[in-house]
């Protein structure tokens, strides 16, 4: 507060002008955010020509705005949140200064970009990408994994709760479990709904219920996908024969650490 009216004093002095900007300005309680307003109030009819521009996201602003708060901002812009294609160019930038050559690669870094797109969070998205860094460093391994990324992203942002599946019926578990098993089988950041419908059938019938039919299936995906607990894209598969199909991927489990979480579950249900 100090510090700050002796900078306001050496621009009056100077005729000079200042424009503060505060990001992460919801980490600041009410009142002080309502100090430095004042400041820029009480100052701004000597022509100090003080601007503050506070930024933060809508839902951590609501935390800390004040009637009289409002009643100091002289407007309110709204930034759209960074897609898909904003977001991934963000991220390869980041890993190209952070990690060496084919640490990170392309698949990795479409699934950070989902993970940060869904949320509406680059700092979440860079935070996994560093935190992924730091894992595989401490490990020795030279790259990073899909079940790396999203234990960084569940330690990042914690989205994965295990009361979760009591809002899911059967059919919707055997199809989480379907997509779980299916991306550890092909050890890739993504599957593709076809093959998670091959695993959901034979899981289905390892506890003798009988499966779906596909299209009952890629409702569930729908589901699932609604409620955040994967992501899911239509993608075109090179062999012409095979067309387009639909990608998914898990957000913020790692697949091993949700099929012992599943079959657990099932375990449990129908052989007790």
């Amino acid at each position: 507060d100090e510090a700050l009216k002796l900078i306001l004093k050496q621009l009056i002095r100077e005729k000079g002008y200042m424009l503060l900007i505060i990001d992460e300005v919801h980490l600041l309680r009410s009142d002080e955010i309502l100090a430095f307003l004042d400041i820029a109030e009480t100052y701004g009819h000597q022509n100090a020509k003080l601007s503050i521009i506070l930024i933060s996201r809508n839902k951590d602003w609501m935390t800390v705005e004040t009637e009289r708060i409002l009643s100091r901002l002289n407007e309110k812009i709204k930034l759209k949140p960074y897609n898909y294609e904003e977001a991934k160019q963000i991220l390869e930038y980041r890993s190209e200064l952070a990690f060496k050559e084919y640490v990170v690669d392309d698949d990795i870094l479409n699934m950070i970009s989902q993970i940060a797109t869904d949320h509406e969070n680059m700092r979440h998205g860079i935070e996994i990408l560093r935190k992924s860094g730091l894992y595989a460093d401490r490990e020795h391994l030279d790259r990073v994994s899909a079940d790396i990324i999203r234990a960084a992203s569940n330690e990042v942002y914690p989205t994965f709760r295990g009361e979760i599946v009591d809002q899911l019926n059967d059919q919707e578990l055997l199809a989480l479990f379907g997509i779980a098993r299916s991306l550890i089988n092909k050890d890739e950041p993504f599957t593709l709904v076809d093959d998670a419908f091959e695993e959901y059938q034979i899981i289905s019938e390892t506890y003798s219920i009988e499966p779906h039919v596909k299209m009952s299936f890629r409702k569930y995906i729908r589901t699932l996908n609604q409620m955040k607990i994967i992501a899911s894209k239509t993608v075109r598969i090179e062999e012409a024969e095979r067309g387009r199909h639909l990608e998914i991927t898990l957000l913020d489990i790692p697949a091993l650490k949700l099929e012992e979480f599943l079959i657990e579950i099932f375990n449990k249900k129908f052989n007790s």
